[in-house]
């Protein structure tokens, strides 16, 4: 099963100055067209941005914990440090996954992928991410991504992997 990313929210009219008359907003730059969530790492910088800032659709949390991870959502929640009453509201409300919430989920698939690259095998870069890590203290490398430090620390390992420096 494919997932698109679904069209951006309409943007709002942009205001004049003058008189408060409405003109039409400029058009977004386009994001590649129908591009899967769960292939978030292969857009360019910007696009990944813009997902960002957009807010990713609440429903991606289930199928990464699911199709990526092969965790329980539950699981998932606990390592991203949420509530899952707010991820459940959302859902149920339409809204989309503020630019800080989006931004938690992009570490995770960003290092999915860079985790696939260095091992070549997407199911033994989600059991790496699942298990302790002698050096991150001990902690799984998902449990890290909740903040930008655990972040780079962990892209940081995989570049030292891939690259052959003793860590």
């Amino acid at each position: 099963m494919t997932t698109r990313l679904p069209a951006p929210p309409a943007r709002k009219p942009a205001r004049t100055a003058a008189a408060g008359r409405t003109v039409p907003a400029a058009p977004r730059p386009a994001r590649g067209g129908a591009v899967r969530e769960l292939e978030f790492a292969k857009l360019d910088a910007s696009a990944q941005i813009q997902v960002i800032r957009d807010g990713m659709d609440p429903s991606i949390v289930g199928r990464m914990a699911t199709d990526l991870l092969g965790i329980p959502v539950q699981a998932l929640f606990t390592s991203i440090r949420w509530a899952p009453s707010t991820i459940n509201r959302k859902i149920a409300t339409g809204e989309r996954l503020s630019p800080g919430e989006s931004d938690r989920v992009a570490r995770i698939l960003i290092v999915h992928s860079q985790a696939t690259d260095v091992l070549e095998d997407a199911k033994l870069a989600s059991q790496w991410m699942l298990h302790p890590n002698a050096l991150l203290g001990g902690e799984r490398p998902l449990d890290m991504l909740d903040t930008q430090a655990g972040y780079d620390r962990v892209r940081d390992i995989l570049m030292r992997f891939e690259y052959g420096v003793g860590v």
